[in-house]
């Protein structure tokens, strides 16, 4: 009998936590202010690269001092790594409350004047694979559209995660391109991804300084005290069960 409870108590505890991992939503989620900084929720090292400058590799993606590399799909596209405003084409973004500092850039306020990079139009795939799985994303967005997106994918595992668009930054994703419509945006994701897509239906999704951070790894000290004592609890049952069959044997 008590093989029998205890393998209940097995099973149940199974079943328990099969129902908690599955009930357990995958969430991705984005915030964006004007004069914003990187905002990693679950902690890390945080790794910035303000996309100054890269080198060609021999597939012709563009390896940046981060580690992370750089395809557009077609290539040649309607993007590129630019500086300043080009009318009708491409508009810097702007930095504003110093949000520049921790890229290397010591503009309090005013019109980026370091390269950065546009996707173009026509949907041209700006394509952005990351140095290994992340959990956290931001970028120095400018002249927020509405038509223009951006995708998180985890490439090789579960496919795409999530995608979204300027609307989702601003109520007002209407392409201004002064101090006001620049945001850093912040994407953080309870599963990692690896690869960051981004495209415009109309000129143009232009971004500047990353920034990206992996998910700290958990230590034992950070092991919730219930779930300690739950675990501690079932050890304690297992052994008063065992203790009694022995008694009864």
């Amino acid at each position: 009998m008590a093989n029998t409870l205890i393998q209940k108590l097995i099973a149940t505890g199974t079943v328990v936590a099969g129902l908690a991992v599955a009930s357990a939503a995958q969430a991705v989620t984005l915030n964006g202010f004007v004069g914003g900084l990187p905002q990693p929720t679950a902690g890390g090292t945080i790794i910035y690269d303000n996309l100054n400058s890269y080198t060609v590799q021999g597939d012709g993606s563009w390896l940046f001092s981060s580690g992370v590399r750089v395809t557009f799909d077609p290539d040649p596209g309607s993007g590129g790594h630019v500086t300043g405003s080009q009318a009708g084409q491409y508009a810097a973004p702007f930095l504003s409350n110093s949000n520049g500092v921790p890229f290397g850039d010591n503009t309090v306020a005013g019109q980026d004047t370091t390269p950065y990079l546009s996707t173009g139009s026509y949907n041209d795939r700006l394509i952005i694979d990351l140095p290994g799985d992340m959990q956290f994303f931001g970028l120095l967005w400018g002249s927020v559209d509405a038509y223009n997106t951006i995708e998180f994918w985890d490439f090789g595992g579960s496919g795409l995660l999530d995608t979204f668009t300027g609307a989702d930054v601003t109520a007002a994703a209407n392409g201004n391109q002064g101090a006001e419509g620049t945001f850093y945006v912040n994407i953080n994701s309870d599963t990692t991804f690896n690869r960051v897509v981004l495209y415009s239906s109309s000129f143009s999704f232009e971004f500047d300084n990353i920034s990206y951070s992996e998910k700290p790894a958990i230590v034992p000290s950070e092991v919730s005290e219930p779930a300690a004592l739950g675990v501690l609890g079932l050890s304690l049952l297992g052994l008063g069960l065992a203790a009694r069959r022995r008694k009864f044997a």
